[in-house]
């Protein structure tokens, strides 16, 4: 079985592929799972896999697959990327912008809630062109 790391864009149907592909078909321990925003009892964050690294100097040889909310640099940085196959998904940085957009405005608790709860329809075309135009891109390696 070869390694895999699934760079999981938000609003990009990952999700999907995390829980319905690659959390299915492996057993605990094999997934290594990292999320800024969403820290469970068994996610990491690039600061706490720096601290997890520090500790164990390598990821256990049972982790087949990493899936998570991290750039291609950022992982980069902390893991030797080498005999590793890396995929993500892209969307239209459009509808991925108003999906995130609509996502922050349902989820109350979200950090982005007050500030989409502010985008109207008349300030929708001035949020889309505010935005940084590396969307997806900073997720891939781009600057």
């Amino acid at each position: 079985m070869k390694k895999l790391i699934f760079l999981h864009i938000p609003k990009c149907g990952g999700s999907t592929i995390r829980d319905k592909i690659i959390q299915r078909y492996s057993a605990a321990g094999r997934v290594f799972k990292l999320y800024n925003d969403n820290p469970r009892q068994d996610y990491y964050t690039p600061r706490t896999l720096t601290k997890f690294l520090a500790e164990n100097e390598e990821l256990p040889k049972t982790v087949k697959s990493i899936i998570g909310h991290i750039s291609f640099e950022e992982l980069s940085l902390l893991i030797d990327m080498k005999g590793w196959e890396i995929f993500s998904v892209v969307r239209d940085p459009i509808d991925r912008a108003i999906s995130n957009l609509n996502y922050m405005r349902i989820n109350q608790n979200h950090r982005g809630n007050s500030h989409a709860m502010k985008v109207t329809e008349n300030s929708l075309y001035s949020y889309l062109c505010s935005l940084d135009g590396a969307l997806q891109s900073k997720f891939l390696g781009g600057g």
